[in-house]
């Protein structure tokens, strides 16, 4: 089902994405300047004060105002500052880590978020939020696939449980641990406990990656509309639809993850959790959209987010997201009848 952005009637078509200019410029180097000192700071001086390490967090976010709040240029100049200041601060190696972990999928994200069109009657069409979710979940499960090929015939589950092993043994080996554990065998239980973190660790290492880059981007987001500076407006609720093609992919990576064994069914077990993020968010939406409709809005978004803090009510959420091309809820909750297939 496709996505129907936003559009607002204009009488001719100017330009959707207004010009900053020198200053625009300006902003982009300095964005890129602040990306390399947040980095000093969280790698450098992280090691003596290890709360410093959360500025790692908020390192998407110079370049997310560049990116949502300046231009499309100017995003691509504040992307080449931030590998350079990142080259200086610190060495080649981090930089090129960094640049594929926060400056490339932020400046696609951007450079997707700005992208625009005017039809015949002077409609503004902006690119879907439901496509820009899509790409910010496909973008570490690729790197994910990337990296799975390259550490070769052993696999990623090997080389993190050779990674991680020798860590949990020397933790149990400690003598306040010792004494817990009288009776068992370290060896044994450091290989339990790893399996056990190594089985779903890339899946919610790429889980976390996402909610903090969405985080990032909304955040970046209000802020820019608050000041009226955002380029582009938030959808609606009514307007936030996934790419058909996630679905197909969703399912084969479930059906790897319970008929295949080794190496395949690692990865594909690993992905179902990012792959799960777009029909979550889907869910949420048309709650919202289903409670704004009510008198009583903000009880029942009170009393749905304290569901969502534990397990069962994300999975039945996900689902609704999931089941919605079938359900058709989004237009039941708007009073329209079914469309006809």
């Amino acid at each position: 089902m496709a996505e129907q952005p936003t559009t607002s009637q204009t009488s001719a078509t100017p330009p959707a994405l207004p010009q900053r200019g020198v200053a625009g410029v300006f902003g982009a180097l300095v964005a890129g300047l602040a990306v390399g000192a947040l980095a000093w700071l969280a790698i450098v001086k992280g090691n003596q004060y290890p709360l410093l390490i959360g500025f790692t967090l908020i390192m998407p976010v110079p370049l997310f105002m560049v990116g949502l709040g300046v231009g499309r240029a100017d995003a691509l100049v504040a992307a080449v500052s931030a590998m350079a200041s990142l080259a200086f601060f610190l060495n080649i190696q981090i930089m090129l880590f960094l640049t594929a972990v926060y400056i490339l999928p932020v400046l696609l994200l951007s450079l997707l978020a700005l992208r625009h069109r005017y039809d015949d009657n002077g409609n503004l069409f902006w690119y879907p939020a439901g496509r820009l979710v899509a790409a910010l979940v496909l973008y570490p499960i690729m790197a994910y696939g990337c990296f799975s090929l390259m550490i070769g015939d052993k696999g990623v589950e090997h080389f993190l449980h050779e990674m991680l092993v020798s860590h949990i043994q020397g933790v149990l080996a400690s003598p306040q641990v010792a004494v817990q554990i009288q009776g068992q065998e370290n060896p044994e239980l450091a290989a339990q406990i790893t399996a056990g973190l190594v089985a779903l660790l890339p899946g919610m290492m790429i889980l976390g990656w996402i909610v903090s880059m969405l985080t990032s981007a909304l955040w970046t987001q209000f802020s820019l509309l608050s000041n009226k500076t955002a380029l582009r407006p938030l959808p609606h609720l009514d307007e936030f639809d996934i790419p058909g093609w996630l679905l197909p992919l969703f399912a084969i990576m479930v059906l790897l993850s319970f008929f295949y064994e080794g190496q395949v069914s690692f990865f594909a077990r690993n992905t179902l959790l990012p792959l799960v993020v777009p029909y979550f968010i889907l869910g949420v939406s048309l709650f919202h959209l289903w409670a704004g409709r009510r008198k009583n809005k903000m009880l029942f978004l009170v009393l749905f987010y304290l569901l969502l803090s534990t397990v069962y009510p994300i999975v039945l959420v996900a689902l609704v997201g999931v089941l919605e091309p079938w359900l058709h809820l989004r237009q039941r909750i708007n009073g329209k009848t079914k469309p006809a297939l």
